[in-house]
């Protein structure tokens, strides 16, 4: 894939950091739940944000919740960041516009880690060394995931083309923007660390995205477990509260409103955001809703 391939697709895929879930056995079965109160309810879906070709058809649930609905509702705004202009305000905002690379920002130690890890790909580490190390990162992983063949769109873009087609209103939780300095926060003050443990998940991501998109499929949540949100937590207690914690937070007074239309959305965001003791499953619970498998 080449490299402006790569980077388009790279804000999509930045949830991929988080894309495990924790297990909640009560919102098991599933990867689309119905959320109500009363006579008003919603659609809420966990997506993958990258699939193989091999993973479509989408699970039968997503057919069915979309064609419930009126509208569909991503992360953030999906026909945007596909526009060539934002995507040169992207590609500006995350390299480096002075002469500096990484190598003159991260440690020797991680320079050399990262150009065995290129060169085994047969890529030379100076095709991506203007890029700053939170979509270095990024960029580690799209490019890993190439290699596996996992290079096709995920469940937000095949709903987003497929709304657009169905003339569907689309609505956005965040801006592409918003999703921008996420991603800038990345690593904080210690971009060696993320870079190596970014190298150190490209090295096991075989397995992990095998355990995880046939979970995902399954509707197991017990299963979509792989240790990468307890990893996170641990390792990264800042890319955690930014990544999830602080988004959710932001996304609930807009999800809330959604029930006072008499419109029927359907949510779609990455499946990391919905379960676990953070997740805006059981964020909605506590406000009473009621959350069911469909």
């Amino acid at each position: 894939m080449k490299l402006r391939n790569k980077f388009s697709r790279a804000l999509i895929a930045a949830s991929l950091l988080g894309a495990a879930t924790v297990p909640v056995p009560l919102f098991a079965d599933s990867s689309v739940w119905k959320v109500s109160k009363g006579a008003a309810h919603v659609f809420v879906g966990g997506t993958l944000h990258v699939l193989s070709q091999q993973d479509y058809p989408l699970p039968a649930e997503f057919a069915e919740a979309y064609a419930a609905a009126d509208l569909v509702v991503f992360e953030t705004d999906m026909v945007r960041i596909a526009d060539p202009q934002f995507q040169q305000k992207m590609m500006a905002d995350s390299t480096y516009s002075d002469g500096t690379t990484v190598r003159d920002t991260l440690k020797p130690g991680t320079i050399e880690a990262l150009e065995n890890h290129f060169r085994e790909r047969a890529m030379p580490l100076d095709q991506f060394a203007r890029f700053k190390p939170p979509m270095l990162s990024i960029l580690i992983t799209m490019v890993e995931l190439q290699l596996l063949g996992i290079n096709q769109d995920g469940v937000d873009a095949h709903f987003s083309a497929r709304s657009m087609e169905d003339g569907k209103a689309q609505l956005a939780l965040e801006s592409p923007e918003q999703q921008m300095a996420m991603i800038a926060t990345m690593g904080g003050d210690n971009p060696d660390r993320l870079i190596r443990h970014t190298l150190q998940d490209a090295s096991e991501l075989r397995s992990i995205m095998t355990e995880m998109v046939t979970a995902w499929r399954q509707g197991n949540v017990d299963k979509l477990d792989t240790g990468l949100i307890q990893r996170m937590r641990d390792d990264y207690p800042g890319i955690y509260q930014s990544l999830l914690v602080t988004r959710n937070v932001n996304w609930m007074p807009a999800i809330l409103q959604l029930f006072d239309t008499d419109d029927i959305e359907f949510v779609m965001v990455g499946a990391a955001h919905l379960v676990g003791e953070d997740g805006l499953l059981e964020m909605l619970k506590k406000k009473g809703f009621t959350v069911t498998p469909l």
